[in-house]
């Protein structure tokens, strides 16, 4: 059997409480905001989208860098820059 919980106990657990819905109530902000800008910005509705659009993205990033490279060196070769 549990003893029962001071007045001063039950304070701090309200307060405990109080301070964690709070977190949770600004937590669930930023969230909505993320996502609005996510829409916004990007047009994508969720985090699949939004993990979909950056794999996409890398991709093209990762081919427009080795399209550079190549052009590097052929106008280096060209032009014997080295």
């Amino acid at each position: 059997m549990s003893k029962p919980i001071t007045k001063e106990e039950y304070e701090e657990l309200k307060q405990e409480v109080e301070a964690a819905k709070s977190k949770a109530a600004r937590a669930a902000g930023a969230l909505e905001q993320s996502k609005k800008k996510l829409k916004e910005d990007f047009d994508c509705n969720s985090l699949g989208e939004a993990k979909k659009l950056l794999a996409t993205t890398e991709a093209s990033l990762e081919k427009a860098s080795e399209e550079y490279r190549k052009l590097e060196k052929a106008y280096r070769a060209k032009w014997k820059q080295e």
